[in-house]
């Protein structure tokens, strides 16, 4: 893997402009459109609970990127 993975720490403490925010916002898009392509290739009740969760999960993390971002 060749990517660099932005850091909320290092935005926090190298980025007072806030503009680091929108690449972590982009990579968590990114995420739940991908849970969301495999959910609409068709999934069984247990992989449809998974992959339900992990969007949530990912929700709930931009929520509080949004929140510490201000």
């Amino acid at each position: 893997m060749n990517e660099t993975m932005i850091s909320v720490l290092d935005i926090l403490e190298n980025d007072p402009t806030g503009r680091g925010w929108q690449g972590i916002r982009d990579e968590l898009f990114e995420m739940d459109m991908t849970v969301k392509r495999h959910m609409d290739t068709g999934l069984g009740p247990d992989e449809w609970a998974v992959a339900e969760a992990v969007r949530e999960a990912v929700r709930a993390a931009g929520r509080t990127v949004d929140k510490m971002a201000g």
